[in-house]
């Protein structure tokens, strides 16, 4: 840890694996923050980092966070929802001053193949769109929107629409186009700078920035499913 007191950090993480019920093996996590040790989040360049490498794992699971630092600004998990540990963890990073990063796997995390987390074909994951819509509302309520605006709509289009569409078309592939159609009017009307959003240009976020150009046309359902087919093949291999 560093030399400064660790009561004064407000999250500290460290690595995690996980294990099934195939495989008893530890698989580290793909998801692992590169950077270790003390990060400094008054620096907006470094806490803007940090968010984008946390956008595909969001998980309190693996981290601490100071009891001061969760009261003073009013943290809470989501209710009566599945996905309430991206609520609460985006909305701390945007309010932590102090991150540390502990290389070594103090959590091992269980994939439990009968767990609400691994099934597919749920309604659950819809939760994930109505979480997304509460952290936009609550950063707008807070007045985040003012510092962090651009990371604060990626974050909501990364989960609201660019995650969803993939896992809607994935498992309810009939009600794709239905929430596709829905997602646009949504994006549209709550986030009508999505076309210039600086982070849909870098390089990773390539097939993220080909989903949100579908926002700009009036797709009919067949022409749609044919281009989520093609994208599909690009990014996953074939479907059956």
């Amino acid at each position: 840890f560093p030399t400064r007191r660790s009561s004064d950090l407000d999250i500290v993480e460290c690595d995690w694996d996980h294990f099934s019920d195939n495989s008893m093996d530890f698989t580290p996590s793909a998801f692992m923050i590169e950077e270790e040790g003390l990060c400094d989040f008054n620096d907006i360049d470094i806490r803007t980092r940090y968010i984008l490498k946390q956008l595909f794992f969001t998980s309190a699971c693996n981290k601490l966070f100071k009891r001061t630092f969760i009261k003073d600004n009013n943290l809470r998990f989501a209710e009566g929802s599945k996905y309430e540990d991206m609520y609460f963890c985006f909305l701390a990073v945007l309010y932590a001053n102090s991150y540390y990063h502990v290389s070594e796997y103090f959590y091992h995390y269980y994939l439990n193949s009968k767990g609400t987390v691994q099934q597919r074909q749920s309604l659950h994951q819809f939760d994930m769109m109505d979480v997304a819509l509460d952290f936009l509302e609550t950063t707008k309520e807070r007045g985040l929107n003012s510092q962090y605006k651009d990371i604060i709509e990626w974050m909501f289009l990364e989960k609201y629409y660019i995650y969803m569409i993939w896992d809607i078309w994935d498992s309810f592939n009939d009600k794709a186009y239905i929430y596709y159609v829905e997602m646009k009017s949504v994006i549209k009307n709550l986030v009508p700078d999505y076309r210039i959003n600086p982070y849909r240009k870098m390089e990773y976020n390539r097939m993220d920035d080909y989903l949100l150009k579908l926002i700009d046309y009036s797709l009919g359902e067949e022409e749609f499913n044919e281009i989520m087919k093609k994208l599909w093949v690009q990014q996953n291999g074939s479907k059956n």
